[in-house]
């Protein structure tokens, strides 16, 4: 998940426990799991509005990943950039 970006915001990743939408006072929110490192099963369970949440790109593996790394395997799993080529085998 992630909230728009502007001066006053960042990036979030957390794991959305549901699909379905919580509607409260006329407004729609998603359910996501805020998992804390390098301990999964902790965390903070939040509703935060529809509108704040994108698609990561990435599998729920990638996910555990960061989370598991303390974010060590973050440009791995989440970047933009075009993954690394295979190492060359040592001759």
């Amino acid at each position: 998940m992630s909230a728009e970006k502007d001066s006053n915001r960042f990036e979030r990743l957390a794991l959305m426990a549901s699909p379905e939408r919580v509607r409260i006072d006329g407004r729609d929110y998603h359910t996501v799991i805020i998992s804390t490192a390098p301990v999964p099963f902790g965390g903070a369970l939040l509703l935060v509005p529809v509108e704040w949440v994108t698609p990561a790109r990435c599998s729920v593996r990638a996910l555990v990943s960061v989370y598991m790394s303390m974010g060590v395997s973050s440009a791995d799993h989440l970047s933009d950039r075009e993954p690394p080529l295979p190492a060359e085998p040592a001759r």
